[in-house]
């Protein structure tokens, strides 16, 4: 596992290793928010917060359940 001081993951990096979950993002935002363009607009925004956030990354072991918390965190203020 890479931990290293002061590391921070490159763009080919996070690409490769989150925009797989770009569906997964949008089923989960869709089914909760029930709006297509919310759903669309938590996805970028996921994307942001995890670019934001990339120096931390490096502590995630689970990417998926990872981005599944912060991806209901984002869409439950627009549920129903």
């Amino acid at each position: 596992h890479r931990i290293l001081k002061n590391w921070v993951m490159d763009g080919d990096e996070f690409k490769s290793r989150f925009l797989p979950f770009n569906g997964l993002i949008y089923r989960i935002s869709f089914a909760i928010t029930c709006d297509m363009q919310e759903a669309e607009d938590i996805v970028q925004e996921v994307y942001e917060k995890l670019w934001k956030i990339r120096e931390t990354l490096a502590t995630v072991r689970h990417d998926e359940a990872y981005i599944i918390s912060i991806t209901r965190n984002m869409a439950l203020p627009f549920w129903g």
